[in-house]
């Protein structure tokens, strides 16, 4: 295309690939590609994100918020508006503690985070082969607890292992291992 540029170019002295890398998959119907980490990009932000609102979302609703009427308080005898167990406040003249603390309490806004996040999490086992009981969930259904459900999870897993870790072996494991022996045949270190 006329467009190319070298970023950097080095002499291969040993020969063997000089990048570990992932091979890339063509996303139909894009000009671009994505590599097995970049395929659960998506859904980790999604989940990433999911997880804050979730835990923002219960601890605003929680019973942490206080009103405070300052007119209503005696700030020399109480001192600051800190809160800690067995905290003394003292009120002024005939208030009483309902008018000068008061509990605030948020609606929460949670609902449908959870689903969200487990969709996915769903997305991410699908997109990237590696099913999540092949990592030893033990809260998914019935199947992982009898011989007959383990061998057909088993199976399962297998089927979608087999190109991720493919990918893992030419891409990663043979590049390292042609190093070290490069590294080893250099050093007599056999």
């Amino acid at each position: 295309s006329g467009r190319e540029f070298v970023i950097k170019a080095q002499y291969n002295f040993y020969g063997y690939r000089p990048f570990m890398v992932f091979g890339v998959t063509k996303i139909p119907n894009s000009v671009y590609k994505n590599s097995i980490a970049g395929l659960i990009d998506d859904s980790q932000s999604m989940v990433n994100s999911g997880a804050r609102l979730y835990v923002d979302g219960k601890a605003l609703s929680g019973n942490g918020c206080l009103a405070i009427h300052e007119d209503k308080i005696n700030w020399q005898k109480t001192g600051n508006a800190k809160i800690y167990p067995r905290k003394t406040f003292y009120l002024k003249g005939n208030a009483n503690v309902n008018e000068a603390i008061q509990n605030l309490v948020f609606p929460d806004t949670t609902l449908g985070i959870r689903e969200m996040i487990e969709f996915f999490l769903r997305m991410s086992d699908e997109e990237s082969g590696i099913p999540k009981y092949s990592q030893g969930d033990s809260n998914q259904t019935f199947l992982n607890r009898t011989a007959t459900g383990i061998s057909m999870l088993m199976g399962a897993a297998n089927v979608n292992l087999k190109p991720f870790l493919k990918n893992i072996d030419d891409n990663v494991i043979e590049p390292v291992v042609e190093r070290l022996d490069a590294l080893f045949s250099m050093l007599g270190k056999y």
